[in-house]
């Protein structure tokens, strides 16, 4: 099992500013240079990938297979249980879906869980030597699971076996299941296959936002929470509502569960359109998907923590912007 840990969590600190991060050649903010980025998309292209899921996942293993299949086309694919990693280590011609933690800022206080895609790179004996980042999505932990990790400083070992166990068997997210994978694998494979990265340090606005002047976005439940009551229940904003909201954003909306939400985007009988929202330690990231083409708004904003109604704002003027954009205004 410790060697399931060593390969599977040798994230190093790189920061993400965005809620998905796309690392391709381009003029987006990049850890790596031009020439790697590169070098490193044309082994990507030739590899299989490899997708780990959480372990109560597999018992939705046809779905995930069904989401991977329809979504994901820039490889080929394979999803194996997380203790068959191991078998693939020094391997060549294999890229890696995988969760993962990072820490940053002083002491190496702040944690910051991701599923990310990446290569892996080899010395010269064919031993692992660090990973190379295709693309990074920030996870958002429902509120009393961080907790529970073990902090960077209280763990003798950066990434210990009962803290990458916990977040494959224990931790719930917000923001992962597999109707919102099918989201985030649509827009890393377009920009993968575009050669055009993504970083949401820079606001992101596409033109598809103009079917939103009719068509409903749908925003989870989950946003709406604030935090904890004294008695350890969660509480919901009251104000964030349909109604209270219509100033704000002056199109058609509707908050639902995750569940039900999920449940349109799978059925895929229409191109839905939702909210996703993100809390990172200090930032928060607001994202808005298309069912059918992945990531359509993307925005991050630095010591915010709630969502708010000017959030939806910022949505409603980027969807006048790119009308404008459109007629050449």
């Amino acid at each position: 099992m410790r060697k399931l840990i060593a390969l599977f969590a040798l994230f190093y600190c790189m920061a993400a500013h965005a809620q998905l991060t796309v690392f391709a050649p381009g003029p987006v903010p990049s850890p790596y240079s031009n020439e790697k980025r590169g070098k490193y998309l044309e082994q990507l292209k030739k590899s299989t990938t490899i997708f780990i899921l959480q372990y109560r996942d597999y018992a939705e293993l046809e779905q995930y297979e069904k989401v991977i299949r329809d979504a994901w086309k820039y490889t080929p694919y394979k999803i194996i249980r997380p203790e068959e990693l191991p078998g693939y280590e020094g391997k060549t011609g294999y890229t890696f879906f995988t969760f993962g933690v990072y820490y940053t800022g002083k002491h190496n206080f702040m944690q910051h869980l991701t599923y990310s895609l990446w290569s892996p790179e080899l010395n010269k004996k064919g031993k692992f030597k660090k990973q190379y980042f295709h693309a990074m999505l920030l996870l958002y932990p429902e509120n009393n699971m961080r907790s529970n990790m073990y902090p960077y400083y209280d763990s003798k070992n950066k990434y210990d076996i009962n803290q990458m166990g916990y977040l494959l068997d224990s931790v719930h997210f917000y923001n992962w299941n597999a109707a919102l994978l099918r989201g985030y694998l649509l827009a890393a494979n377009a920009h993968l296959q575009s050669a055009s990265g993504m970083d949401g340090s820079r606001h992101f606005a596409d033109g598809k936002l103009q079917a939103l002047k009719k068509d409903t976005l749908y925003i989870p439940d989950y946003t709406r929470i604030q935090g904890r009551d004294k008695r350890g229940n969660y509480f919901m904003d009251s104000s964030l509502t349909t109604a209270n909201l219509k100033e704000s954003y002056p199109y058609p909306l509707k908050f639902l569960s995750t569940e039900q939400l999920s449940k349109l985007i799978l059925d895929d009988k229409r191109e839905i359109y939702y909210l996703s929202f993100v809390v990172d330690g200090s930032d928060k990231y607001v994202s808005a998907y298309s069912s059918r083409t992945g990531v359509l708004y993307a925005s991050w904003h630095m010591f915010s923590w709630a969502f708010k109604d000017k959030d939806l704002a910022r949505i409603a003027g980027s969807i006048e912007n790119t009308a404008e954009e459109g007629t050449g205004k």
